[in-house]
């Protein structure tokens, strides 16, 4: 959790060091109301300090900074989240025990919260000036949303969690909806994309209009995802456990869709699944 602490607080640094002028408590509202998603505090806030287009930059490079300088971590917990390796080295075997904090890898957690935060980010400078977000934004969107994804809970502890009680027990079911899964993944969601900005792409090598149209798509993927995952979460909680663990697992799987997905219609819908599943078992 320390990488995510320290990358909020240069945030909040690199904006005294451009403005000295701008107050300590200014300076805390930017960082907790973007954080928070609160954009209109962070609007007021911006319209009563420094002013709009300065605390709008602020937000873009502090995504970018952020983005770039943890590469090296956010990797390895990409990694550590698709192995599951700590989640099978502390889970105690008992499905009520999933929901545990703990269980969540601290790296896997940072990255999530990171990630998050640089979306917070990009969508506060978009919230401050409507229409200003280029490429590299854009590119960062595309980006973040799949490191959003896999190291959130739903896609770290919860496959952890199916994979091992997927091991010698097939179902064609479940074996259906995991294909649709892995096959959306590897066709939208498992390349980095289109070399931009962020490689520091020759500008004719690209457009903004490319990795708008980039982003929205990566977007889609990622709730088409969400929603194939919800698909393989009831199918193992109707086929691969005892009733009891179902109940556990679909509640828990509520709980973490509630907290992590942000495309309401995508959230609604998987609850609905887990519910029916539960109606149903």
């Amino acid at each position: 959790m320390i990488p995510f602490i320290r990358s909020c607080r240069r945030f909040a640094s690199a904006a005294a060091q451009s403005r000295p002028e701008v107050g300590v408590e200014q300076r805390a509202e930017w960082v907790q109301a973007v954080l928070t998603g609160n954009y209109e505090q962070l609007k007021k806030s911006a319209q009563e300090g420094p002013g709009i287009d300065f605390v709008a930059s602020q937000c873009a490079e502090r995504a970018f900074l952020m983005y770039t300088h943890f590469q090296d971590q956010r990797k390895e917990a990409m990694d550590e989240a698709s192995a599951g390796n700590h989640f099978a080295l502390h889970w105690d075997k008992q499905t009520s025990s999933i929901a545990l904090p703990t269980l969540w890898a601290p790296v896997v957690y940072d990255e999530f919260q990171r990630s998050d935060a640089i979306l917070k980010l990009i969508e506060g400078t978009h919230h401050l000036k409507p229409g200003s977000l280029g490429a590299r934004e854009h590119q960062l969107l595309g980006r973040v949303v799949v490191s959003r994804l896999l190291c959130g809970r739903i896609a770290s502890v919860l496959q952890s969690y199916m994979s091992l009680k997927m091991l010698n027990q097939f179902n064609p079911q479940v074996f259906e909806s995991h294909m649709r899964a892995t096959k959306n993944f590897e066709q939208n969601l498992a390349s980095t994309g289109p070399y931009g900005p962020l490689e520091q792409a020759a500008e004719n090598t690209f457009t903004q209009e490319q990795f708008v149209n980039w982003a929205i798509k990566r977007e889609e993927a990622v709730n088409t995802q969400l929603k194939y995952m919800s698909h393989v979460i009831s199918e193992v909680a109707r086929n691969n456990l005892p009733r009891d663990d179902a109940i556990n697992f679909l509640n828990i799987a509520i709980d973490f869709y509630k907290q992590e997905v942000r495309d309401r219609k995508t959230k609604q819908k998987a609850i609905e699944v887990f519910e029916n599943t539960q109606d149903a078992i």
